[in-house]
């Protein structure tokens, strides 16, 4: 055959394209799970246990301040009132920390069926798996300590954190994509939330006057949903669901706005 152009035009060369849509989604899935837990800790086994020791230290950490100052509180009591807020905060702030992922790794848009955003829903997915161990070790804590807890209520925050993580990393990682600015301000929510979001200390102990503005975050309602679970003898009417769902629609509608400012850049 001859070197001719259109001999090479006649073949047909298409850029290699995975079969089956849904298993190199699983797959890329697999990976940027275990890419994000080696980034955590440098081995996949001892960065799980790392995620899953976060919660535990909050726990202890909260445990040993309180009880300086009130020696009745309990190891139980600090399980009862930390653990499962700290787990739900946690996984909502792996979803969020992903939203620079893309940026540190551009080379992975160059894959087979990869975009952006199956590089966020990627992302998600693997916050999800990392999480399901952790989630189920606080069940055991509480099921060994004899807690009750509404797991039906419980499970209702869970996917709550995860409409809004979800809905949060979409935007913030087009505006974050390329942009160093962006990043950097965006680097520092996850910490402020930390202290903001009533996860170590319930709404209740929050000034009456302060307590108006704690409402404007939508976590203040996750936390408080997950202790309305396992507090049945308390008041929680504050708690606004559909809050939380319309904050993440706003987030999501700016999604395509973020998408073409991306795009401009």
């Amino acid at each position: 055959m001859s070197n001719k152009p259109e001999n090479y035009n006649s073949l047909n060369v298409q850029k290699p394209k995975m079969q089956n849509q849904f298993n190199a989604f699983l797959m890329s899935v697999r990976a940027l799970t275990i890419m994000r837990i080696i980034e955590v800790n440098g081995r996949f086994n001892l960065g799980l246990l790392f995620s899953a020791l976060r919660p535990l230290l909050l726990v202890f950490v909260v445990g040993v301040f309180i009880r300086g100052f009130n020696a009745a509180f309990s190891l139980q009591d600090a399980f009862q009132s930390v653990l499962f807020c700290g787990a739900v905060f946690f996984y909502w702030q792996e979803i969020a920390r992903g939203y620079n992922f893309l940026d540190s790794r551009k080379n992975i848009l160059y894959l087979p069926n990869t975009s952006h955003l199956s590089i966020v829903l990627a992302e998600f997915c693997g916050a999800v798996f990392i999480f399901i161990p952790i989630f189920a070790l606080s069940l055991l804590i509480f099921f060994v300590l004899k807690i009750d807890i509404d797991l039906f209520r419980l499970f209702e925050s869970i996917l709550y954190a995860s409409i809004f993580g979800l809905c949060y990393i979409l935007p913030a990682s087009f505006f974050c994509f390329n942009n160093n600015i962006v990043q950097q301000f965006a680097s520092y929510i996850p910490l402020i939330a930390l202290f903001t979001s009533c996860v170590f200390y319930p709404l209740s102990s929050v000034p009456d006057e302060a307590k108006y503005y704690f409402l404007f975050n939508p976590l203040v309602h996750i936390t408080e949903m997950v202790r309305s679970a396992i507090f049945f003898d308390q008041d929680f009417s504050h708690v606004n669901e559909n809050y939380v769902l319309l904050f993440s629609l706003v987030l999501l509608m700016s999604t395509a706005f973020s998408y073409i400012s991306n795009i401009k850049r």
